[in-house]
């Protein structure tokens, strides 16, 4: 009798499908950005580790240094990648405060039209932003 092999069920990621869906998108529109790999389990020692590194915790998804020519005042664009059914923590929302002092502009983006329309709105694509308007009224 053949032996069955059960794997293990493979659960669906989409905020890591959006993530890919979102590199290709700010790649193809030639921003310097990058993804901050903080999400994924990881051994305590492994975790002590970068932690020593600087590694912090809430830190958003990805970040783009590129200044959004519809928005000159901010100081780069932090993209926070969520599920339909995915909520800040409260490391995330400590980043959300810390990077509007700042001066940089942040959003939580839900699917891949989300990122396509926020890029439109800060100019980065074809297509001014209130949240633009008011940070660069106020520095």
């Amino acid at each position: 009798m053949a032996r069955v092999r059960r794997y293990a069920r493979r659960r669906a990621q989409p905020e890591a499908e959006l993530q890919r869906a979102a590199a290709k998108l700010l790649d193809s529109l030639g921003l310097w950005w990058c993804h901050i790999p903080n999400g994924g389990a990881r051994d305590a020692r492994v975790g002590a580790e970068l932690k020593r590194q600087g590694v912090k915790p809430g830190a958003p998804d990805a970040y783009i240094f590129d200044i959004p020519p519809k928005c000159p005042c901010a100081r780069g664009v932090a993209i926070e990648f969520k599920t339909n059914n995915g909520r800040l923590t409260d490391s995330q929302k400590q980043w959300v405060i810390e990077l509007d002092r700042r001066g940089c502009l942040y959003r939580e983006v839900r699917s891949f039209d989300e990122l396509v329309d926020f890029m439109i709105e800060l100019g980065f694509a074809d297509g001014v932003d209130d949240r633009c308007k008011a940070l660069c009224s106020v520095r």
